[in-house]
């Protein structure tokens, strides 16, 4: 129940989905981008509970 936040500025979906998979919580993560390829593709291979496009996940996090 900490604030604590793995927040990072990537250059490429790649580099995003080894964030998450080293970083990442298994319950709720998001990737900010303009890009609907990138965006689907963090959708598939990220492994957690719920997983958002442009959207805070303050929606599952009880915030």
């Amino acid at each position: 129940m900490s604030y604590t936040l793995a927040v990072k500025t990537v250059e490429n979906i790649d580099e995003a989905l080894t964030h998450i998979r080293q970083y990442g919580s298994g319950h709720s993560e998001a990737i900010i981008t303009e890009s609907k390829h990138n965006a689907q593709l963090f959708q598939q291979q990220v492994d957690a509970a719920c997983v958002y496009w442009n959207a805070p996940t303050s929606f599952t996090d009880g915030g």
